[in-house]
């Protein structure tokens, strides 16, 4: 298995398996064997890290528009011919099902190779292991330019401060724009498209191809749109990721809960044949409760603009 294109998640755990329990990136994360079963403790709990997915929702300019309808309520009376349209027919349905229409990268979704480069892999053709990382949260909230592109030096003055990115990891960045996306449940929430659009910092192209080759990186991520400075207008950040036949999993909520490092994060997307990617709800495994983290852990020696 190349452990720069895999989650060595798996690895792990067959060893769990056959012993006495493996750690797995925290000493708070461990798969334990009981009898025939796995246990997958979780010292630090678990979260979801998905924006809310519902009809209108914010969505990346030329994608298609999210609709959400209801297709059957509960109430709704079935004729013979299994529709709701006869009300003289005493059968009702008693269950509700919604018609869902969208684009496959819509809301917190995972881009894979296929979605930029023709005749890679597609959603079908990767392993269930492959979506199973340990997670490296890199925060930029506090950084000076919001369209920076961050440089190889940015990630060794992180990794100087956090420990070294292992193999195998999601590097993900934590922009702050999660705080601007739409809530639904929340009445006072002004936020929407021009101010979720309005820019972000993210990785250059350089960055990543370093990440992939010097550290086997097996993807990357972000609360954005992408892992891409808003001024990058390549998306080198995205094609270099999935060229490096890795995964891009972005618009990614609740970063917070999460450590710098340590934690797990599981996104398997539903098994769309030959799909470039879709909607995933982030689950993350956490070694240990994260304290509140105060924006850049640590001064980045550049703030540069553009991508490469």
């Amino acid at each position: 298995m190349n452990i720069g294109k895999k989650s060595a998640v798996a690895g792990l755990l067959s060893v769990a398996m056959l012993g006495g329990g493996v750690a797995v990136a925290s000493s708070g994360i461990t798969f334990m064997p009981k009898g025939d079963n796995v246990q997958l403790k979780c010292k630090g709990g678990m979260d979801s890290h998905s924006q809310i997915f519902q009809d209108g929702m914010l969505i990346f300019e030329g994608d298609p528009e999210v609709t959400v309808d209801l297709a059957v309520d509960y109430g709704d009376v079935f004729d013979d011919n299994g529709t709701p349209d006869n009300p003289n027919d005493d059968v009702l349905a008693g269950f509700r099902v919604e018609a869902v229409s969208l684009g496959t990268h819509a809301g917190t979704h995972i881009d894979v190779p296929n979605h930029f480069i023709e005749g890679a892999r597609g959603i079908t053709e990767l392993a269930a292991d492959e979506f199973v990382w340990p997670v490296y949260v890199v925060d930029v909230r506090g950084i000076n330019n919001f369209e920076a592109a961050l440089t190889i030096e940015d990630i060794k003055a992180y990794e100087a401060a956090n420990g070294k990115i292992e193999p195998g990891s999601l590097v993900v960045m934590q922009t702050g724009l999660e705080d601007l996306y739409d809530n639904p449940y929340d009445p006072n929430d002004i936020y929407g498209s021009d101010f979720f659009a309005d820019g972000n910092p993210g990785f250059s192209g350089d960055t990543v191809q370093w990440m992939f080759e010097e550290r086997g990186i097996a993807g990357t991520g972000s609360d954005a749109y992408g892992p891409d400075s808003s001024a990058d207008f390549d998306f080198s950040a995205t094609y270099t990721t999935l060229l490096n036949d890795g995964v891009a999993v972005v618009v990614l909520n609740n970063l917070d809960a999460l450590s710098v490092r340590g934690d797990l994060l599981i996104a398997p997307p539903v098994k769309l044949l030959d799909g470039t990617g879709f909607s995933v709800n982030p689950i993350s495994c956490q070694g240990s409760k994260s304290a509140p983290r105060t924006p850049m852990n640590f001064e980045f020696p550049s703030d540069s603009n553009g991508a490469d």
